[in-house]
């Protein structure tokens, strides 16, 4: 095991509620409700791709 932080892979895609909307959600837990096809698309890609952020004084793994 590592003493550092492992950046989280993160597949984001979306989903066609039964009211028309259009959730943008990830396996990592993020979701974003209420889009339009095109919107969703574009937040899962966004959030798909944003850089991982890891804090320095993040606790290690074990």
């Amino acid at each position: 095991m590592s003493d550092e932080w492992e950046p989280i892979m993160c597949y984001a895609d979306i989903a066609t509620e039964y009211d028309g909307t259009v959730t943008a959600f990830c396996y990592c837990g993020w979701v974003e409700y209420g889009h339009n096809t095109e919107s969703a698309d574009a937040a899962a890609y966004a959030h798909q791709n944003a850089p991982d952020d890891i804090d320095d004084d993040a606790p290690a793994t074990a």
